[in-house]
């Protein structure tokens, strides 16, 4: 059984060992405790689904996730309440919180519980977070650490809008009648494209709706992996257009290097949506 990537995104350490006895309520701990000293940033371990997000006075802020194969994952004590809206869909590597000290904690560490189920109940089902989790692991399976390869996208006989969000929301611009540009992809209902920024020697990225002729999409990208602090995303090259940033350590997919900055695509926090833009950070790309 291939393990599940670390939640942590650095070298951690344990502090507590599952089933250990003492004075917990089941009479031995339900879970393992780890900390991290050089990076609090918490990820999932691997593509789940949220099916909870809440506060209580013994887990403090905590989230329960729902593997594709019956597992359930419930990570605890964050720093404070997650931005995953319960039903979001998130991949491996994808931000879940910080670590942290609420509810009965004496500091702060990630409490983490896995079970054989398909939800989450005290002390029923458990398994050992170690016989799952590879602690040493901090890459995402789902990232074959190689640039997509664009494909030509043709417009038709209308100007095809163009959109920040791969749900087809927030229009950013427009692609001119039997214009190209280089398709990078798909995702949820929209082609990632990159265009001539009018006028300039740079370009604008975003979603369309048209599918310009492209029979296969690709997939693929190099793992991109923020710093310590925001950076801001824009929609195109001259940085005229910002559209988001990233948050400090979150991870995402790296498409491509265009003009001298990064192609990134991104989730949009609590939700199941993408954006997709330029940074100026290399994000530990090559």
């Amino acid at each position: 059984m291939a393990k599940w990537r670390s939640p942590f995104k650095a070298s951690s350490r344990q502090t507590t060992a599952f089933k250990k006895k003492g004075s917990w309520a089941a009479g031995y701990h339900t879970g393992v405790d780890r900390v991290c000293d050089s990076n609090t940033a918490l990820v999932s371990p691997t593509s789940a689904t949220v099916i909870t997000n809440a506060y209580d006075n013994s887990y403090g802020n905590y989230v329960v996730l729902k593997t594709a194969d019956n597992k359930v994952i419930l990570m605890a004590h964050m720093q404070s309440k997650s931005a995953l809206k319960v039903g979001a869909k998130i991949n491996a590597g994808d931000f879940i919180g910080y670590m942290g000290s609420t509810g009965n904690s004496t500091g702060p560490h990630l409490h983490i519980e896995v079970e054989n189920s398909t939800s989450w109940a005290y002390n029923k089902n458990l398994l050992d977070p170690d016989d799952y989790i590879n602690w040493n692991s901090f890459s995402n399976s789902s990232s074959n650490n190689k640039y997509v390869s664009a494909v030509k996208w043709k417009n038709g006989s209308t100007k095809e809008t163009v959109y920040t969000q791969s749900n087809l929301a927030d229009k950013i611009g427009t692609i001119n009648v039997k214009e190209s540009a280089d398709c990078y992809g798909k995702k949820g209902s929209g082609y990632i494209v990159v265009y001539d920024l009018d006028g300039t020697s740079k370009h604008k990225a975003g979603f369309v709706k048209y599918d310009g002729g492209v029979s296969s999409v690709k997939s693929g990208g190099k793992t991109y992996e923020n710093g310590s602090t925001k950076e801001t995303v824009y929609a195109d090259t001259k940085k005229a257009d910002v559209i988001g940033s990233l948050d400090p350590y979150e991870t995402c997919t790296c498409l491509a290097k265009i003009d001298g900055m990064y192609l990134v695509l991104y989730k949009i926090n609590g939700t199941s949506n993408y954006k997709v833009g330029f940074v100026s950070y290399s994000g530990g790309v090559n």
